[in-house]
């Protein structure tokens, strides 16, 4: 979960460029600056599935080291 977190992130700069030009599209007008489109709903709900993304994949490979461990010392 890591991995597609991350992405998701990296692509959000992208999202909402192409949510500014959706929003200039249905009202003819938008900020100027399409990061500011972040800190807004739509977006910011993708923004905090892929920092959930991110920690749920910490989490797990936290778990996996973890239980991994416990293994090897039995």
């Amino acid at each position: 979960m890591i991995i597609p977190g991350t992405v998701v992130l990296l692509l959000l700069p992208l999202i909402a460029d192409l949510y500014q030009m959706h929003v200039m599209r249905m009202r003819g007008v938008s900020y100027s600056n399409a990061n500011d489109y972040i800190t807004e709903w739509p977006l910011v709900g993708i923004l905090i599935i892929a920092l959930l993304m991110i920690v749920d994949g910490l989490w797990g490979y936290y778990n996996y080291c973890k239980s991994h461990k416990e293994k090897k010392e039995e």
